[in-house]
């Protein structure tokens, strides 16, 4: 059976929904000390979500979780559109997941640690393990689907961190 090709309108084999993805803590800085805001992320787990869906970019520092902020999926991209669009070399497999032109938010580095063992995920495993207030960065390899309560906690903690209207502003630098 042949796959159905990744496009704008078509987005992955997932329903639309809000997600905690993970990144590195170097990722993270990199983005911070460039100025970048969150114009994209590649994974090959995005065949889990669709045009629609929101990720929320999390890393882990010392145990403790820390929110990079949103990425509002307004395209899915294949390797070689991204290679075609971008000029990004991506491996084969992978998929680049970016917001609508001008709207990647201003990367931000906001302590979570207090919400950890507040997050639920629609899945068998449906919270983190916090000890002390702590979590083991491995919980978050895979793409986790928040319930509609988990993802309103991040928006509210997004928003009182001051970075809502971030979300509008295109203030940080776009890679090229």
């Amino acid at each position: 059976m042949r796959r159905k090709a990744v496009t704008e309108a078509s987005g992955g084999q997932g329903a639309p929904g809000e997600f905690l993805y993970y990144w590195v803590p170097k990722e993270v800085d990199e983005h911070l000390e460039e100025g970048w805001n969150l114009d994209s992320a590649v994974s090959a787990q995005f065949k889990r979500i669709s045009v629609g869906s929101r990720l929320w970019i999390v890393t882990c520092r010392t145990g403790r979780l820390h929110l990079a902020g949103p990425i509002p999926v307004a395209r899915i991209m294949t390797p070689q559109q991204t290679k075609k669009e971008r000029n990004w070399e991506i491996p084969d497999g992978k998929l680049c997941a970016v917001p609508p032109p001008g709207k990647g938010a201003a990367c931000r580095n906001i302590d979570i640690g207090t919400l950890a063992s507040e997050l639920r995920f629609e899945s068998p495993l449906s919270r983190l393990q916090v000890l002390d207030g702590r979590v083991n960065p491995q919980q978050l390899q895979t793409l986790r689907r928040l319930t509609p309560d988990s993802a309103r906690l991040l928006e509210r903690r997004w928003a009182g961190s001051g970075s809502a209207a971030r979300l509008q502003e295109d203030r940080g630098r776009t890679r090229r």
